[in-house]
């Protein structure tokens, strides 16, 4: 745990950090400590859908550990901007945000207007593509990382790199088509002359690009021959391995101390329980995977007629959120009815609730803002957190409940089998919904959310036995996630 959080605090030895708001959109500014005066130049690094600045941040300071000023904007419906998409302008929302952060890059950090690149994620890829079209004398050069698509040309935007990862297909495909539009490869960046190229960064895909040293270094070697400038060659953090070096420093005390944590708060709440003897109470197992499959396949069915009546996947002023908390209610829902939900919870449980949650926003949630994820919530965000949080109880508290009496591999076992059904169920109506297309990019993810719900319930099911703390605060964990995840939406 101090290792973990000592070196995502010492990534930015070197670089001095300053968050501005530029005409209401919140811009954090890197900036290198030793400024490079002779040959300064600045990059705005822009998120993609569902991203946020947080996330690009290895990627900002790998440029400011190499003498660039680095601006980090949130765009509209994203991490701390309050402005909600405009879900039929997105793009032209963006681009203008971008071409508010190059001033903020040209008025705060003192550099030349004309020494000016943009680097863009996915969406963000569009909404740089796009700035770079429309003010080629503020734009010298431009990154497209996991390109979406904009009308390029042979002669617009300036200096144009495409990188993508190995892994993304479709992206790959969608790169390699902006290349052939755009001119196809030629020139050298700047040499006055175009320049175009596409490089393909092996083994990566749509997320891992973002933490991947050779995409960082590839920008950087664009950037500067566009800028004529000679970088030191820096590394830029490694931060996703340090976070989750924590966590599993956190994991690590907390399954070594939970057994009498745990049964310290259950006699305080509870002195008289008899302990139920391990396993009491959990249905069969197959009648519990029948539980879950059913109710995955069930919601995903009801969403794909649903959608076909009401906008499913923009649901309550919010992308994706509510469409996927109304998923795990229907499929918790059905679950819940084929193997007979738990009881009332209880006292000890409201408690236990608030212990497990404590442990699961210490070790995902602390330093999750200096790494890839806007933990801490603005106000509008937080209002979501619990209805959100409603909605996904019944799926979490019978997840908790399968857990019961399982330790080691069968616990480990419980757990593989439901993060497979969960992630065929949701990938099946990602596919099947309008709107939900996105979450399939985020299927990774699933599972070691998963692994880390369970690895902190498991010792409370085992000595209590009640699902319900667990459940519960699993489900505040997962809708607080989603609640600062998603893009906010005006409809």
């Amino acid at each position: 745990m101090v290792i973990g959080s000592w070196q995502v605090v010492a990534a930015d030895d070197g670089v001095r950090r300053t968050a501005l708001t530029v005409d209401g959109l919140p811009v954090t500014l890197l900036e290198p400590v030793t400024p490079t005066a002779d040959d300064a130049a600045g990059v705005v690094v822009a998120h993609g859908f569902a991203g946020s600045r947080s996330l690009m941040r290895a990627w900002g300071l790998a440029l400011a550990r190499n003498g660039y000023v680095v601006a980090l904007p949130d765009l509209a419906g994203h991490g701390a901007n309050p402005r909600a998409l405009d879900r039929h302008g997105d793009a032209d929302i963006h681009r203008v945000e971008v071409l508010q952060a190059v001033e903020a890059l040209i008025e705060h950090g003192g550099l030349q207007p004309d020494r000016i690149g943009l680097l863009g994620h996915s969406m963000g890829s569009g909404a740089v593509l796009r700035a770079g079209i429309d003010a080629p004398q503020r734009v010298a050069a431009v990154v497209a990382v996991s390109p979406t698509d904009a009308a390029v040309t042979s002669s617009r935007p300036r200096d144009l790199l495409l990188l993508v990862g190995s892994l993304e297909g479709a992206f790959v495909a969608n790169a390699e088509d902006l290349l052939v539009r755009a001119g196809g490869t030629t020139g050298a960046p700047g040499s006055g002359q175009v320049a175009r190229e596409l490089q393909i960064i092996t083994g990566v895909e749509h997320v891992s690009i973002l933490f991947s040293a050779t995409a960082h270094a590839a920008s950087i070697r664009w950037f500067d021959a566009a800028f004529d400038r000679s970088s030191p060659g820096r590394d830029g953090p490694v931060l996703i391995g340090w976070w989750a070096l924590f966590l599993m420093g956190v994991l690590a005390l907390w399954r070594s101390g939970a057994p009498s944590l745990v049964r310290v708060v259950d006699s305080q709440v509870a002195p008289a329980r008899v302990t139920a003897p391990p396993g009491a109470g959990r249905a069969p197992l197959r009648r519990e995977l029948l539980g879950v499959s059913a109710g995955a396949f069930g919601a995903t069915a009801v969403l794909a007629v649903g959608g076909l009546v009401v906008p499913i996947g923009a649901l309550g002023g919010m992308a994706v959120a509510p469409a996927l908390a109304l998923w795990f209610g229907l499929a918790g829902g059905v679950w819940w009815a084929i193997v007979a939900g738990p009881g009332r919870p209880t006292g000890t449980d409201a408690l236990g609730a608030a212990l497990l949650l404590g442990i699961l926003v210490l070790a995902f949630g602390v330093l999750a803002p200096d790494v890839w994820l806007p933990w801490f919530p603005i106000p509008r965000r937080t209002a979501y957190i619990l209805p959100l949080a409603a909605a996904i109880v019944p799926w979490t508290v019978m997840l908790a409940a399968g857990l019961r009496g399982r330790g080691g591999w069968s616990a480990v076992g419980w757990w593989a089998a439901t993060s497979m059904i969960l992630v065929v169920g949701i990938a099946t109506a990602a596919v099947s919904v309008p709107g939900l297309g996105f979450v399939l990019l985020l299927l990774p993810l699933f599972a070691p959310l998963l692994a880390l719900i369970v690895a902190v319930a498991t010792p409370w099911t085992r000595t209590i036995g009640s699902p319900w703390a667990p459940g519960l605060a699993a489900a505040v964990f997962l809708g607080w996630a989603m609640a600062v995840l998603f893009p906010l939406t005006s409809g």
